[in-house]
């Protein structure tokens, strides 16, 4: 915690960082330990402006303080292997919305970077009791700690398997690598659902999932298939997210946003891969509804 708080004191005085002043300030640290700090910065800042100010929590306030930052141009060798791109605020943002949450609900994110994907959770209301993070990158790990978050290091592919028992979400949000896997070089979107599928498994009865995944995972009907055919499993909604939404974390490959209620079963199979083969496209200019709870 100390030594995060430490390297984040040169950018408290910075405004409109550019990569270069990145480098100048860190010149011992690679530049996604520095994309890591820029990305706390923001996520600091979001959270202690919510915490003293009612204001309205929107698209439009989420980007004052990410598109002053700048675009993730260097990708080291790690964030290519292990497909660390942070999910941008904005759609963190929407995700959390997608999630419905409750003043009681535990909240995992599985994969969960530097935070983006629980920051709204915090804002909404839930306390850091009831959220769990699990992150393998330890300079991540060092940033969720640093946020107060409790922090565990599995391989998320098994989460189910490996996360202690006694933590029992109700609600997961989560943005794993679409198709890098912890143990190999070849990329295969079998990874992402492996994550996916997991983390079903370990949410509980009545809960919520709301995954981000590549494209590509359109392209494998029959893993939504078998999904689909689980038991209390019902594919609720699919939002195709452009790629140019990516762009300034360092990337412009498309994604879907698919949310998943573990239920007694409302929709038959048939039903849910219709609704997931007909997704809703996300507007970056719609407005967002984000009361807290």
């Amino acid at each position: 915690m100390e030594k995060v708080k430490e390297l984040l004191k040169p950018l408290w005085i910075e405004k409109n960082l550019t990569n270069k002043r990145l480098v100048e300030l860190y010149p011992d640290l690679s530049m996604q330990q520095r994309y890591n700090l820029m990305e706390a910065k923001a996520i600091y800042m979001i959270l202690a402006m919510t915490s003293y100010i009612p204001y309205r929590i929107d698209t439009e306030f989420v980007k004052r303080y990410t598109d002053e930052y700048p675009t993730q141009i260097v990708r080291s060798a790690a964030k290519d292997k292990l497909q660390q791109f942070s999910t941008p605020l904005h759609l963190a943002l929407f995700m959390t919305n997608l999630l419905e949450l409750k003043k009681d609900d535990i909240l995992l994110d599985s994969s969960a970077g530097t935070g983006s994907l629980l920051m709204f959770a915090r804002i909404k209301g839930l306390s850091l009791n009831q959220i769990y993070a699990n992150e393998i990158d330890q300079d991540r790990v060092d940033i969720l700690e640093y946020f107060g978050y409790k922090t565990t290091k599995h391989n998320a592919e098994f989460i189910n398997d490996l996360l202690d028992y006694s933590i029992k979400p109700t609600k997961i949000i989560m943005n794993p690598p679409f198709s890098a896997g912890l143990k190999t070089n070849k990329n295969n979107t079998k990874y992402g659902f492996q994550h996916l599928i997991s983390a079903l498994d370990r949410l509980e009865m009545n809960g919520r999932l709301v995954c981000m995944l590549g494209e590509s995972c359109m392209n494998h009907k029959q893993i939504w298939i078998e999904i689909a055919n689980k038991p209390n499993i019902n594919i609720i909604e699919n939002y195709t997210i452009s790629g140019s939404e990516w762009y300034k974390n360092g990337t412009t490959f498309g994604s879907q946003v698919v949310v998943i209620d573990k239920t007694h079963k409302t929709k038959t199979t048939a039903d849910q891969i219709k609704t997931l083969y007909t997704p809703k496209n996300y507007n970056t200019n719609s407005e967002v509804d984000f009361n807290r709870i």
